[in-house]
């Protein structure tokens, strides 16, 4: 019997010390995932770019002052003239880029800008970005929350305050000014660039990005590559990163909304029945929110967290590194946050509730909005399919709001348009780890998808993470010194498709 358990025990240390040999290997070998071209030399500027950073700062500010607020309905006649406004002080800061490039006005109020390369058999280089904002509830109460008012264009402490500073005026300016320093030193790209700036990317893209797809179609057009708007570089503290962090999302969650409306009969207050309308959707939202769809590792996280788990803490290489045996662990840690979880599985969250008139009437109808952003791979019927099953509820009627925009496909992390972007991000924040990644978000790209080109995303400022909680939010700022850089990724990014 104590031979037996000596055996026993020599069995459970053996294996145990196989499993660490395993896990130890594993985790070495587990290499920094960067590219090829980490050793080369900086590439020799071939231009220098035409603005300082406090000229570009004071630049963004003006276009902030303009108050391009998109909306789904007619805009009035302010807004109508906001827009107008904003495509004349475009020319006058940029009146190369307007001289040069063939120019059209989309829809009124959208601009689509043509560079001809030297080579019409190149593809042209396609950047995309966006003049419209979302409001602000400025005079509801949130005037003693914005350190300055949202519509100044503020420059003080090294920023530049308001709306747009970052989503997505920034850019935008910095995409212009790179091109604009190029015609001012002489270049001539070989490909063509085409810069689609759309004005209603906050409100679906329709009237904007909509009808600029439907203009290069019209024109036989189809680019290289797309590249639009998504995650800056963070600074630092990414997983426990030191390094700055560069994500470039090579796929687009998808867009959905659904209606719910339970009905049920009307009637006094004081005779309530068992389950009025609005019990029904109490239920139908509560189970939706705990039911959640099962976590699904991509590629597109699977590739992000392997690239980046090599710069990260020992505990969060080794699990990735190791990811057969501590998949659940590691898919717990990120459904404990929203901004991972949304990483790992499709999201539905109830955003809109209405029901009922007056307190002594029980209501006849209750109906609710479900926002659900779908991953790639998953279409809106399975999760239609899914809603209806943990619902289990045919009185409930559901029905989808507004179009259905299925996630996009995933572009390739190893193809040489890749690449290229990586290499420019490097040479603009030599420091940085980048990643390949999936955006949770919604872009304008989704209209672009049936160009057939692959979509890169990626805003070109180093950011700390807290800074881009102004995106939609309060106190929406950039960095003075971000600017600069900003326009010279473009310009590094324009010359390296050049080759």
């Amino acid at each position: 019997m104590k031979k037996l358990k000596i055996r026993i025990l020599t069995f459970l240390l053996s294996g145990f010390i196989v499993l660490v040999i395993i896990l130890a290997y594993n985790t070495l070998r587990l290499k920094a995932r960067q590219f090829p071209f980490d050793k080369e030399p900086p590439v020799k500027k071939s231009a220098v770019l035409a603005f300082s950073s406090n000229e570009l700062a004071q630049k963004l500010s003006e276009l902030i002052k303009i108050k391009t607020i998109s909306s789904r309905s007619e805009l009035s006649k302010d807004d109508k003239q906001a827009f107008v406004r904003f495509h004349r002080l475009l020319a006058e800061m940029f009146p190369q880029l307007h001289k040069t490039l063939e120019t059209k006005v989309i829809n009124q109020y959208s601009l689509l800008y043509t560079w001809k390369g030297s080579d019409p058999a190149l593809k042209p280089l396609l950047l995309m970005a966006h003049l419209d904002v979302v409001p602000v509830e400025y005079e509801q109460g949130q005037k003693k929350i914005w350190r300055y008012p949202p519509f100044a264009g503020k420059i003080d402490k090294g920023f530049v305050w308001g709306r747009g500073a970052l989503d997505d005026k920034s850019a935008l300016l910095c995409m212009m000014a790179a091109v604009e320093s190029l015609l001012g030193s002489g270049y001539q790209p070989r490909r063509s660039i085409i810069l689609a700036i759309a004005h209603d990317e906050e409100v679906g893209g329709v009237q904007g990005a909509k009808k600029i797809v439907e203009e290069l179609r019209k024109n036989g057009i189809q680019p290289q590559v797309i590249l639009d708007e998504w995650s800056p570089v963070i600074a630092a503290g990414l997983l426990g990163i030191k390094n700055p962090v560069a994500l470039i999302g090579v796929a687009e969650k998808g867009y959905m909304t659904l209606r719910l409306t339970a009905t049920d009969q009307s009637g006094h207050s004081s005779k309530p029945k068992k389950e009025t309308a609005i019990v029904q959707l109490a239920r139908a939202t509560t189970a939706i929110e705990s039911n959640p769809l099962p976590v699904v590792y991509q590629a597109p996280t699977k590739q992000m967290l392997e690239t980046l788990a090599p710069h990260a803490p020992m505990k969060l290489r080794m699990a990735i590194a190791n990811i057969w045996l501590f998949r659940s662990p590691v898919m717990g840690v990120l459904a404990g946050k929203p901004e991972s979880n949304a990483l790992i599985r499709t999201t539905l969250v109830t955003t809109v509730v209405k029901a009922g008139i007056q307190e002594n009437v029980i209501p006849y109808r209750a109906s609710s909005l479900v926002n659900i952003r779908l991953l790639p791979g998953q279409s809106s019927e399975s999760v239609i399919k899914h809603v209806k099953k943990i619902i289990a509820n045919k009185r409930i009627k559901l029905e989808t709001k507004g179009p259905v925009y299925e996630a996009s496909t995933v572009s390739s992390m190893v193809s040489n348009n890749y690449l290229r972007i990586a290499k420019s991000i490097r040479q603009s924040f030599p420091k940085a780890v980048i990643a390949p990644s999936l955006m949770i978000g919604a872009t304008d790209s989704r209209h672009y998808q049936v160009l057939n080109a692959p979509v890169y995303r990626f805003r070109p400022f180093k950011l700390k993470l807290t800074d881009t909680y102004g995106i939609h939010g309060v106190n929406e700022k950039i960095s003075v010194s971000s600017l600069a850089q900003g326009a010279r990724f473009y310009m590094q990014l324009i010359g390296n498709f050049d080759k």
